[in-house]
């Protein structure tokens, strides 16, 4: 209980609580994260730090599986059917009006941060009518409609939209969670080759395939996900849509691994595609930075200097 409310904590009460615990350290993967939940006066803490993420310890390279590929191009990932926490009938249109002005957003450009497209979707709509279908950041049900049924939806969306314009044929690994989301690939250039194992199938897999075509996960809103770090760690190379934080963080090969239109995405694969040799050179380049910058031991040898930094202070 909070003596100023007088009533049971809220969702932002419960995160305040239990995120500024002062034996907690946090490394973010995204900035924007950090910057959002400050404003919402949840995150008060000074103990994170943000990067742009790190590679996985088993995402070694090898030149013999780099050097041989047996793909053109892949997909890795899944796809997620969404799942609409209950809610009050009279709430049903206000909750799609935000859900349609998020995916909108969205779905124009493939670059855009969501957590952007969340607030000027909120900012939309009658602060009244929001309280009323639960769309405030201190309801528990905001953030549950946001991540089962908005993220769900714009993840999957976003990836279908990019496996039907692709020009060249993919080959899809992955549907963990619902193997039989295999059909919304129908009309699309992607066929489903069945789930790689994380830690033993899906290192070769990067190595072993020309390019690996991305569009990262909703929740990044300006950062990239470990599966897109952890592909060029094992030797492959991934095309994505651009996102900033990953474009301050490298040279300028990053350019010719981000693409910012479907059309450019295109583009961008027929050229890696048929350029052998400047493929292997830009996939080089980053796997070292990578290396040198964001592998695992070095990730978590800053996190051990820091805290105990901390604490001596």
């Amino acid at each position: 209980m909070h003596p100023h409310r007088g009533e049971a904590e809220s969702a932002l009460d419960r995160a305040r609580d239990q995120i500024n615990h002062p034996l907690f350290f946090h490394l973010s993967c995204d900035q924007q994260h950090v910057d959002a939940l400050r404003k919402m006066g949840v995150l008060t803490t000074d103990q994170v730090r943000a990067q742009v993420t790190w590679m996985s310890p088993n995402y070694r390279y090898e030149a013999a599986a780099a050097s041989a590929p047996d793909h053109d191009v892949i997909f890795t990932g899944n796809l997620f059917k969404p799942a609409q926490p209950g809610a009050p009938d009279r709430a049903l249109s206000t909750l799609s009006q935000f859900r349609n002005s998020v995916l909108g957003e969205l779905e124009r450009d493939v670059t855009a941060s969501y957590w952007d497209a969340v607030e000027r979707a909120l900012g939309a709509i009658d602060p009244t009518d929001a309280r009323a279908a639960g769309l405030d950041y201190d309801q528990s049900f905001f953030w549950s409609f946001l991540t089962s049924d908005v993220m769900a939806r714009a993840i999957t969306h976003g990836r279908l939209a990019a496996l039907r314009a692709a020009r060249h044929p993919v080959d899809f690994y992955g549907l963990l969670h619902d193997p039989e989301l295999a059909s919304l690939l129908h009309g699309s250039n992607a066929t489903y080759r069945g789930m790689a194992d994380f830690d033993t199938e899906l290192p070769t897999l990067f190595a072993r395939s020309k390019v690996t075509l991305d569009v990262v996960t909703a929740y990044y809103p300006t950062a990239v996900t470990t599966k897109i770090v952890n592909c060029f760690a094992a030797g492959g190379l991934c095309l994505f849509n651009a996102k900033s934080a990953f474009a301050e963080g490298f040279g300028n090969e990053r350019e010719q691994v981000m693409y910012r239109t479907f059309d450019e995405m295109n583009a961008k694969l027929d050229h890696l595609l048929t350029h052998d040799r400047e493929r292997a050179e830009i996939a080089a380049h980053i796997r070292r930075q990578i290396e040198q910058r964001y592998s695992w031991v070095e990730t978590i040898a800053r996190m051990v200097a820091w805290v105990r930094q901390t604490h001596s202070v």
